[in-house]
């Protein structure tokens, strides 16, 4: 049997991240960051695919309700995917002044934060891939309705996290 490719390309993202993570300790806080926000923006890139097949099958399937949850939760990808996309100073190559006062507890409780954000992102992706099999198997819109509604809460529960990372950044929150 041949490996599944997605657990590949986990693989590969979480080694880019454990790369990046090095500059946490050793100064390169940019570098880091911009590893952190691609690999968000990545995530949700890929579940706001996901979420644009599952959108085109109510529209098929004349499920009003559902693909109107469907585009919520595709406007809240394209919130967060913009939210990832700028550093704190809304630059890409921004010098985080906060990266300097930090220290080692603060820095343990980013990474902590960066791996739970991901985490996040992936559970909202595995919740999808299960919508995308039951609307295969001719689910009806009252069984898939609560399921989406439950994605675009917890989309939306990571994207409020994932904005938490700036006042951690600046000492102004310990979770």
């Amino acid at each position: 049997m041949f490996p599944d490719p997605s657990i590949s390309a986990v693989i590969t993202a979480t080694r880019l991240l454990f790369t990046a993570y090095n500059g946490y300790q050793k100064g390169r806080m940019t570098k880091s960051d911009e590893a952190l926000r691609n690999e968000v923006r990545s995530r949700n890139e890929k579940i706001r695919g996901q979420i644009d097949i599952l959108y085109s099958k109510a529209h098929k399937n004349k499920q009003r309700k559902l693909r109107g949850s469907f585009q919520d939760i595709i406007d809240l990808c394209d919130q967060f995917i913009s939210d990832a996309r700028y550093g704190l100073s809304h630059s890409s190559n921004s010098k985080h002044d906060a990266a300097v006062k930090m220290n080692k507890k603060s820095l343990k409780m980013l990474i902590g934060h960066d791996f739970n954000t991901l985490d996040k992102l992936e559970k909202c992706k595995e919740k999808i891939e299960s919508i995308i099999r039951e609307i295969e198997n001719e689910s009806t819109e009252s069984e898939l309705y609560p399921k989406s509604t439950e994605i675009r809460s917890m989309l939306s529960e990571s994207k409020h996290y994932f904005s938490q990372r700036k006042l951690i950044m600046y000492g102004h929150l310990d979770i």
